[in-house]
């Protein structure tokens, strides 16, 4: 059987044409929808990092003894006030978000909890409230407790 051009245009355009434009749409369809799973990997960082400068930094509520070594989940019973929180989560506009924390602990038996919160917290009484994560601590010169994060938008 002898092919002719336009036999072999036929099949081109018949058959690869089609098969090549399924494949382009599949990779697409596949490169959007797993661009679309990864938008929520980062959804929480800024609320994690939030987290970890108050429990971790010696300018927040992590424990400094007298060497300068840094106890990372023991907080400081004096860190615990308004000033040191305010200094540590700045807010520099109103758009930022607002947090409020709560510790609690006990110390002799007796329960003793805090609220601090940042400034603005307030002024965003109708925004969208989001619970962050609750933390087992210890309290230096008091015990164990906890600290639990929530966040408005």
């Amino acid at each position: 059987m002898n092919i002719s051009i336009s036999d072999k245009q036929l099949y081109w355009f018949i058959i690869v044409l089609p098969i090549v434009m399924i494949l382009f749409g599949l990779t697409l369809y596949l490169m959007f929808s797993a661009q679309k799973s990864n938008q929520g990997v980062f959804d929480g960082v800024y609320e994690r990092v939030i987290e970890a400068r108050l429990l971790y930094s010696p300018s927040c509520l992590a424990y400094e003894d007298s060497n300068g070594r840094v106890y990372t989940g023991l907080v400081d019973l004096k860190k615990i006030n308004d000033p040191t929180f305010q200094r540590c989560i700045p807010v520099e506009s109103s758009t930022d978000v607002a947090v409020r924390i709560y510790i609690t602990y006990k110390q002799n038996g007796q329960k003793t909890a805090y609220s601090l919160s940042t400034s603005n917290w307030n002024s965003k009484t109708n925004q969208r409230k989001t619970t962050g994560a609750t933390y087992p601590i210890n309290v230096y010169g008091a015990g164990p407790g906890s600290i639990k994060f929530i966040y408005r938008y």
